[in-house]
């Protein structure tokens, strides 16, 4: 086909003569290509093409691509259907419609449901599937592929006839899969937090919303796109200075962007990218947003820190703040997350509106307000059964005396229906570790009642980092709810004691992230694809920020070790008085989504 382009030699770009070049040299495909797929094969953004079509004269792709069809003399097959339908005067559209119609109806009439499932099964448990389709079927074959590739499945589409099936059975047994794959996340404009103190080429546009604290497996889009969804944690906030409100001095955190409400993305993946295009904030029982501001002290889930501004203004505090952290998807639609000030476990409909919370003595064990400040609920999963498990972040400190001794993190079980909980000890390699508070938990997967998968991470006793999916069973683990040693809890036992007290939840390595290529600090959001052998993992940034401190009398100084006096509007260090500044800088570590293909496939739920 001719492609004709008007005189304006200065209107085109290089990208529209690439793009021009491209539909030239490739017409017949390109007439049956989405402006996605023209945007892959070709390397630029639909938004360039879109203007290509402008440029063209054209109300937009859609426009162009139809009135190139018209004109095209299609060859091939195309052209044998188009050819049969027009010399044959007497085709009824209507006709032949209602006899596809008829088609799918009888298909449907002859499906037995309980061999489908069966089929299914089948399926999600094997260890390699082969497709193999014939004709008219082999499109059909070619989407399967596609998708079951796309869910993690260990699967190889054999040719359809011939020598070549023997060789495509041949050539399946020599196919090697990557290790893992990384992508940056995108987050749209519009989701982005306004920040009062945006200035060009600093935080131009607002903060970058960090979905990374989460994230459980959605499904796919429309177009056979994988989608998660992922959840933030309580908001932009920083290291700040202790702070002295005259009667005392606490631990304090700034909250630059103080009225951001913890959401729920919506992530896919989608031509390289993690993209979140839209959210769904959290709404308290009043349908009005909630904020991730600590609660008032005297509270449960109360931290002891002071919420400040940028000007190391008191903010106040939320009493219905969260502080979310894991996240899962029940049978009815409704998310289910834990926080980590509480720790609480929340029940959210699909509208992002609260519906139940519970809290250590109301719904949950007491013992767990004994966790660390802002060490609450780290992880949290649905088995299949229904049951929500939460894991706390890292072992508790009773009475301010356990954090450095205890030798095993808390995991809940607890019952929607009954509301009835069990807990159970995960031990922690207390000789790996400089303090068994440094252990610290990710994320948790359900993969049956049983069995989790469980990031383990933190800074080893060598100082070097580790980040490791464990995968545990809870099949003889005890349930700990009551259980004391010595008249005391359980975190004041020694390990050896422990063990001898009662049988800990069992783990072995599942995978070895950093063995494995990742790269991040913390790896916070975990689950596993229907395949059961691809497993994502989401990391947490920080939505970017970080504290940038400055004191001319001090080379590295530590804004943390500094206290601020409101009533004077100075800082001291050390009860010497300092000129030291503090604002926020980039992260520049990225928001990446990973994907690991595990060498032994788990079975999902």
């Amino acid at each position: 086909m001719e492609i004709v382009i008007p005189d304006l030699p200065n209107k085109y770009t290089k990208s529209d003569a690439k793009l021009f070049e491209y539909i030239s040299n490739h017409t017949e495909a390109f007439l049956f290509m989405s402006i996605s797929q023209l945007s892959k094969e070709t390397g630029m953004s639909e938004a360039t093409i879109s203007r290509f079509a402008k440029h063209m004269g054209y109300q937009d792709y859609k426009d162009m691509r139809s009135k190139m069809i018209q004109h095209q003399p299609l060859g091939g097959a195309a052209n044998k259907l188009a050819g049969t339908l027009s010399k044959n005067e007497s085709f009824d559209v209507q006709r032949w419609f209602r006899f596809q119609q008829e088609c799918i109806k009888t298909t449907a009439e002859n499906i037995n449901g309980e061999t489908f499932r069966k089929i299914i099964e089948t399926l999600k448990s094997a260890e390699r599937i082969y497709i193999h389709a014939k004709n008219a079927s082999s499109s059909a074959a070619q989407l399967l592929f596609f998708r079951l590739r796309r869910l993690g499945f260990n699967v190889f589409l054999i040719p359809s006839g011939g020598s070549e099936t023997i060789e495509g059975i041949v050539h399946a047994e020599e196919v090697k899969y990557e290790d893992y794959a990384a992508f940056d996340i995108a987050v749209q404009d519009k989701l982005k937090v306004p920040f009062s103190k945006s200035t060009e080429n600093y935080f131009e546009g607002g903060l970058v919303t960090g979905f990374g604290s989460a994230v459980t497996f959605k499904g796919l889009d429309e177009e056979g796109n994988l989608q998660f969804y992922a959840i933030t944690d309580r908001g932009p906030n920083v290291d700040a200075p202790q702070y002295d409100q005259g009667e005392r001095v606490t631990e304090s955190k700034t909250f630059p962007c103080p009225d951001f409400t913890p959401s729920i993305g919506v992530l896919t993946i989608k031509d390289g990218v993690a993209v979140v295009s839209e959210s769904i904030p959290i709404k308290d029982a009043d349908n009005k947003n909630i904020s991730g501001l600590p609660l008032a002290p005297g509270e449960v889930g109360a931290t002891g820190e002071a919420a400040l501004d940028m000007e190391m203004n008191l903010l106040g505090y939320d009493n219905n703040g969260l502080d979310t952290e894991g996240i899962a998807v029940d049978h009815d639609g409704n998310f289910w997350v834990c926080d980590e000030y509480g720790p609480f476990i929340a029940k959210i409909d699909s509208t992002g509106k609260l519906l139940e919370k519970y809290a250590p003595g109301t719904g949950l064990p007491e013992i767990l307000s004994s966790r660390i400040p802002n060490r609450g609920f780290e992880g949290l999963t649905i088995t299949p059964s229904g049951k929500v498990i939460a894991s706390v972040q890292s072992v508790l400190d009773v009475n301010g005396e356990t954090s450095k001794k205890a030798s095993f993190v808390r995991f809940v079980e607890f019952d929607p229906e009954t509301k009835a909980t069990k807990m159970y000890a995960y031990p922690v390699d207390t000789a790996m570790y400089k303090s068994a508070k440094d252990c610290k938990i990710g994320d948790i997967y359900a993969v049956d009642d049983e069995t989790l998968l469980v990031i383990e991470q933190g800074k080893l006793a060598n100082k070097t980092m580790s980040n490791k999916i464990m995968k545990v069973s809870l099949k003889n683990a005890t349930d700990i709810t009551n259980v004391t040693y010595g008249g005391k809890e359980l975190e004041y036992a020694s390990k050896q004691e422990l063990t001898n007290a009662v049988k800990v939840m069992e783990k072995e390595l599942y995978i070895d992230l950093r063995a494995a290529g990742w790269t991040a600090e913390k790896a916070e959001g975990l689950c596993v694809l229907p395949g059961g052998r691809m497993v994502a993992v989401i990391n947490d940034n920080d939505f970017g920020l970080m504290t940038k401190t400055e004191d001319p009398q001090n080379e590295d100084p530590d804004i943390t070790d500094y206290i601020y006096h409101a009533k004077s509007g100075t800082y001291t260090l050390e009860d010497e008085q300092s000129e030291v500044s503090v604002s926020i800088e980039e992260n520049t570590e990225p928001a990446q989504m990973w994907f690991f293909l595990a060498e032994e496939k788990i079975v999902s739920k």
